[in-house]
């Protein structure tokens, strides 16, 4: 097993089992990857054709060839529900440098219930040991390369000044007063 990094993609699903009684499903995945485990944001409404686009870095050890995955209806009351799973085998993505496919889910009895779009990007080990940033997800559920648009943006920089009497805070329309270096409302 080569050593090294593997950022996987989870693109989206299709077709899955529902297992929802009323209204529709709220899908999640969990991969595991060895004793690395991520979790995807949980699709609300998702039903049978989820899409995340979230990409998770793991770090390839030896003796691990496969990821497992699994995808769940998350349920406000109660447990959560198990939709399918599936084990994704990673030598594909070593020989290749990057794997993009459809993965059959199987659900507990073993019936095919759906598929999972993985895009598994094989990152050598750095010769200083760190890891690689992880790469975007541009890639959109049924459609060609998409603009990636980050979730983490910088908030604005605002500038408080504590005793009231200089800048933008000091008398704005609004503000009942400060207290204590804080304005309240």
């Amino acid at each position: 097993m080569a050593s090294g990094w593997l950022d996987v993609t989870v693109v989206g699903c299709r077709s899955l089992e529902d297992v929802e009684v009323y209204g529709k499903q709220d899908p999640y995945l969990v991969l595991q990857c060895g004793d690395q485990q991520h979790r995807t944001k949980t699709h609300r409404d998702g039903h049978l054709t989820p899409v995340w686009n979230e990409t998770f870095q793991v770090q390839l050890k030896a003796g691990v060839d496969a990821i497992k995955c699994g995808v769940w209806d998350q349920n406000k009351i109660g447990k959560d529900v198990l939709i399918g799973q599936c084990s994704v085998n990673v030598q594909p993505a070593l020989t290749a440098g990057v794997w993009d496919t459809w993965h059959p889910l199987f659900t507990k009895k073993q019936k095919q219930k759906g598929n999972l779009r993985l895009v598994l990007k094989y990152l050598p080990a750095p010769p200083y040991g760190y890891p690689y940033a992880p790469t975007p997800a541009p890639y959109a559920y049924g459609a060609a390369l998409q603009p990636y648009y980050s979730n983490y943006r910088t908030p604005p920089v605002v500038v408080v000044h504590r005793h009231g009497h200089h800048g933008y805070y000091g008398k704005h329309k609004g503000y009942k007063g400060y207290k204590g270096g804080f304005f309240f409302k």
